[in-house]
């Protein structure tokens, strides 16, 4: 003491600094620390406990890095526990907290303090299974969501800012970003609405001619640009996140589709660019490609590289709901796929095509096809995205037939679902009717008067022999514009185009000038509306898209093998349960095979289809707004039928089996709950295309 006295008085005369009188005499020296937790967490729950020498007095952590600052906290002791800002907000990561000590002395340089959370807490009996392009961590109990950065693909792993000093809020977001899910239409021409896109929840597009893509970078919308594009599009920039080729007719094609896409849009174009191939039924029913004279299978063609690119995204196009026919007289090609084994003849094999073909698990089980194609067991995998959904007819009637049908709302929400729950990453719509009869709109503006239609009749001029279809396509450029409202019902349209409709009549190519030579043609009809309609394709299109995105994040959490059974009343067929086993599709890969009954159940039964997901990123806010109020962690169940829509029973009880500790079912979207029963919860399916979706607590 004496000594220390003696210094600071010497450092008085000096002009010193004075010497503390401290224990040991120094700051403290953190010790590096590290802990495991595994999810759920608790408030309050603790962690570890940080030591430094200097015996200190208090505690401070300065930084947390993955955005996690409020997570945890520190006592002046130096123990780590979790905070309630934290058992909302943590999820299956590592956390490394930096932290500092302080004593008389001083504070301390910087320690660390890194925690990993896991979800090893996992039912007895489920395991994980990662989305495609993505790979588990932690031992299994986490998993990535790093494809697009990995593989270098520059535009899509950035968000897109969509105007000058800002990004663009829920859309362009970067395709790597686990709370955003794709969704994009094909077909889009520039004197089409952008606005309607985004707000039909639309996040992609696909543009076919000689569009300025600042329009799309503005809108904030990402682009696919077409391989052969030949309408000189300008200014391709970010927005552009990848490439495309639809339907190559060759092998050869699909390297050429990378040769045109470098000398049309720049020698580099597609060196960071995912390159995205879309198929066709010919390929599901053959399993080669991409022809009848082809030889190559889709396995092979699938894995292949053409002139330095490889296939990164996945489609393909087989419309199961426009173009079938009503009686067996016309095969379809969904048909065709499932039943090449028996000469792929629907018309000679089977007693129903329509209801055989009509169902909309077939999506799904065409994402199986692209999957059973890919290299088995290598991971990660190129992302698949669901078949092309007709929002029409779809271009397969060049001369409209009595018979063929177009697409319902009903049967699109279910189409969508039913991919993924076969584990689609993306949704693609295809908005083509007949292209010389309408401008590319999806469906009309006026969003409340696409409604079925059961008949039409002549009311003046345009001669006779008409027929019009399903549905009616209104707005600017669409095949019919109303022309007499009485409530809600239409009474009279005038035809754009009189008699570009066909049917008995046949087609009549439309005039050069459409909107001017109206004068003097006005055909009017009366039209029969049905009742069995309940929502426009407008309104249901903007539903499935809203639902979708407001669960991207789960739908972007891994597969919960294992956590889910379902069975039904009506049919003992073992339906279909996404856990990692898939269908096998002609030309090769793995799987039970078409010839199991899967796809269709027993004789022309159905069955269940039936996915879980493993969500642990933290509650938040269902943006859709039909309950629940808020998404929480845990366990989600999605559901749909595998029937087809005339031999579905008329209503169907599911009864679904899942661990015990559960004691409730929140239905998303329709503002009810089911109790659970020990370990089986049951509900109700009233017609084949009911989708529901269950969140588990």
């Amino acid at each position: 003491m004496i000594k220390i006295i003696l210094i600071n008085l010497l450092a008085a005369v000096l002009s010193l600094p004075a010497v503390a009188w401290t224990h040991g005499n120094a700051v403290p020296v953190v010790a590096n620390n590290t802990a495991s937790l595994v999810l759920p967490v608790t408030n309050g729950e603790a962690v570890n406990t940080m030591t430094a020498t200097g015996a200190p007095t208090s505690w401070a952590i300065t930084s947390c890095s993955t955005s996690c600052t409020g997570y945890f906290a520190i006592s002046s002791g130096g123990a780590v526990t979790v905070t309630a800002s934290g058992v909302t907000n943590i999820v299956a990561a590592t956390y490394t907290l930096t932290v500092t000590a302080t004593n008389g002395a001083g504070t301390s340089g910087s320690g660390t303090d890194t925690v990993t959370v896991s979800t090893s807490g996992l039912p007895v009996g489920v395991t994980l299974l990662p989305i495609d392009g993505e790979s588990l961590t932690f031992a299994g109990t986490a998993m990535t969501h790093t494809y697009y950065t990995n593989n270098n693909f520059t535009y899509a792993a950035a968000d897109l800012p969509c105007k000058a000093g800002g990004t663009c809020t829920g859309y362009g977001k970067k395709w790597d970003d686990p709370t955003w899910f794709p969704i994009g239409l094909d077909w889009w021409n520039s004197g089409s609405n952008l606005t309607n896109y985004k707000g039909f929840g639309y996040n992609f597009i696909s543009a076919n001619d000689g569009t300025n893509m600042l329009l799309i970078k503005n809108a904030g919308l990402w682009d696919l640009l077409s391989a052969y594009n030949s309408k000189s599009p300008t200014n391709i920039n970010s927005e552009t996140y990848g490439f495309g080729l639809d339907e190559p007719g060759t092998v050869a094609a699909i390297g050429s589709g990378v040769t045109q896409a470098n000398s049309s849009f720049g020698a580099s174009f597609t060196k960071n660019r995912p390159y995205h191939v879309n198929f066709t039924s010919t390929e599901l029913s053959t399993g080669t490609c991409c022809g009848d004279s082809e030889t190559a299978t889709m396995p092979v063609t699938i894995q292949g590289t053409y002139n330095g690119s490889t296939i990164n995204q996945l489609s393909v196009d087989a419309y199961v709901f426009a173009g079938n026919a009503s009686t067996s007289a016309v095969p379809s090609n969904v048909c065709v796929m499932y039943h090449v084994a028996n000469g792929g003849d629907c018309s000679s094999n089977l007693s129903n095509v329509f209801d055989v073909t009509k169902r909309g698990s077939a999506y799904g089980d065409m994402v199986d096809v692209l999957r059973g194609w890919r290299a088995a067991g290598t991971t990660p995998q190129q992302p698949i995205f669901s078949p092309y959904i007709e929002l029409a007819e779809g271009f397969l009637a060049s001369t409209p037939v009595v018979g063929y049908g177009w697409i319902t709302p009903e049967e699109y929400n279910w189409g969508a679902w039913s991919s993924i729950i076969h584990g689609a990453r993306g949704i693609l719509d295809f908005s083509g009717v007949e292209a010389t009869q309408v401008v590319n709109e999806p469906f009309g503006i006026d969003t409340a008067l696409q409604k079925k239609i059961t008949a039409a009749t002549v009311a003046n001029g345009g001669g006779s022999g008409y027929f019009i279809g399903q549905y009616l396509l209104f707005g600017a450029g669409s095949l019919a514009k109303v022309a007499t409202v009485s409530g809600s019902a239409v009474q009279t349209v005038t035809l754009v185009y009189p008699g570009a409709l066909g049917g008995n009549a046949g087609v009549v190519t439309p005039p050069s000038n459409p909107v001017a030579d109206l004068s003097g043609q006005g055909a009017t009809f009366n039209l029969t509306w049905a009742t069995s309609e309940s929502v426009s394709m407008t309104t249901q299109v903007t539903n499935t898209h809203g639902l979708v995105n407001a669960m991207a994040p789960i739908i972007n959490s891994p597969f919960a093998k294992g956590f889910v059974t379902a069975t039904e009343s009506a049919d003992a067929s073992p339906g279909y349960n996404f856990n990692g086993t898939i269908l096998s599709p002609p030309g090769g890969g793995s799987g039970p095979g078409w010839a199991s009954g899967l796809w269709y159940g027993t004789g022309q039964g159905g069955g269940m289809e039936v996915m879980a997901k493993w969500y642990q990123g933290g509650s938040f806010s269902n943006a859709y707004g039909s309950g629940p109020t808020n998404f929480l962690n845990g366990f989600y169940i999605f559901a749909d039928t595998r029937y087809g829509e005339n031999s579905f029973p008329g209503s169907l009880t599911a009864t679904f089996t899942i661990p015990s500790g559960y004691s409730l079912a929140t239905v998303v979207g329709e503002n009810r709950t089911i109790s659970i029963s020990g370990t089986t919860f049951t509900d109700t399916f009233a017609s084949a295309s009911a989708v529901h979706i269950y969140m588990i607590q």
